[in-house]
């Protein structure tokens, strides 16, 4: 995973989520949902996990490693590149096509709380 983490004055690269006021949320075995697809197959367009915008967990998926509803798990990133838009700051511009539907990348950054982003919001405008 790579995102970029930015305040007011810098810019900096994260590979993973950064929990600043809050913890991780996870599922616990029972809140998994498991596909209906048959093993061997590769969860395409009928499966239920694919079709609620759900990824199937490696293991618990009937098609195993053939699985193809695993995106973010198995980082199946578009190819992106930062770039400097100015006043509205740093963003994201692919560098390769994109078909509608395709998964193109994870968000990755700074997970702050409600109260926090208030906080942040307050300070940020303070300082102009």
């Amino acid at each position: 995973m790579v995102g970029i983490s930015y305040g007011p004055s810098q810019v900096r690269l994260v590979r993973r989520n950064l929990y600043k006021d809050r913890l991780r949320k996870t599922q616990k075995p029972r809140e998994i949902l498991v596909c209906e697809c048959c093993p061997g197959d590769s969860c395409g367009e009928s499966c239920i996990n694919r079709d609620m915008c759900v990824e199937c967990a490696p293991e618990h998926c009937p098609c195993g490693d053939k699985c193809t509803n695993q995106s973010f798990q198995q980082r199946n990133y578009k190819a992106l590149d930062v770039q400097w838009y100015g006043k509205k700051g740093y963003g994201l511009m692919t560098t390769e096509a994109i078909r509608e539907g395709e998964f193109v990348y994870e968000y990755c950054g700074e997970v702050v709380s409600k109260e926090g982003f208030e906080e942040r919001k307050a300070r940020y405008k303070a300082e102009g």
